[in-house]
C-alpha cells in the first residue's frame, strides 16, 4: 500500500475530515488533499506528525511493503471533499479566463443595470399615472422606485469600470 492510500485509510480509521486533520498538523485542507491523491508528498515534520496522529510509526507509512495495518476498504476521497478542494482551487482556475474574459462580466452589469433602471422608470411612469386613493403611500413607493433607478445607474457604473480594467490588450 502506498503512502498516499495509507493517509487516507489512517484518516478515516479514526474519523477526521480532511480539514480537521490539517487542522492538527497545521496544514491547508488542499494539502491533505493532495498527499492523499498521490499529487504531492508531506514534509519529513509533517509526516512525524501524521504518524502521531494515526498511532503509527513512520516506518509504516513510509514502507509500501507494510501492509499489516487495519485499513478501510480502499475508496477514493468522498465527494464532499472533492467538491471542497475543487470549489478552493476555482480561483487559481478562474484567473486566467478572468483577464482574458473579465469584461464581459462588465458588459452583464451594464445590462443589468440598464433594465433595473428603465424598469424602475416604466414603474413610475405606471404609478404615476394611478389616482393617489389607489396607492395609498404615494411618497415612499416614488422614493423607493427612485432609488432602483439609482441602483440601475450605480451597477451600470460598475459594469463600465470593469470593462475599463479588464479591457482585452490590443
Amino acid at each position: 500500500m502506498k503512502l498516499h492510500e495509507k493517509i487516507f485509510n489512517q484518516r478515516r480509521l479514526k474519523g477526521l475530515s480532511q480539514e480537521e486533520l490539517a487542522e492538527k498538523i497545521g496544514v491547508s485542507r488542499q494539502a491533505v488533499s493532495k498527499w492523499e491523491t498521490g499529487e504531492a508528498l508531506p514534509e519529513i515534520t509533517k509526516l512525524k506528525a501524521l504518524a502521531d496522529i494515526f498511532g503509527v510509526t513512520t516506518d509504516y507509512l513510509l514502507d509500501d511493503s507494510k501492509d499489516n495495518f487495519t485499513a478501510v476498504p480502499e475508496a477514493k476521497p468522498d465527494a464532499v471533499d472533492r467538491v471542497l478542494s475543487y470549489i478552493e482551487a476555482l480561483p487559481e482556475k478562474l484567473r486566467p479566463f478572468l483577464k482574458k474574459h473579465g469584461w464581459l462580466g462588465g458588459i452583464v452589469l451594464i445590462i443589468s443595470g440598464i433594465y433595473r433602471a428603465v424598469s424602475s422608470f416604466f414603474s413610475l411612469v405606471v404609478f404615476d399615472d394611478m389616482p393617489g386613493s389607489v396607492t395609498g403611500f404615494a411618497v415612499p413607493v416614488i422614493l423607493q422606485l427612485l432609488m432602483q433607478s439609482l441602483a440601475g445607474f450605480t451597477i451600470i457604473i460598475a459594469g463600465i469600470i470593469i470593462i475599463k480594467k479588464f479591457r482585452p490588450k490590443k
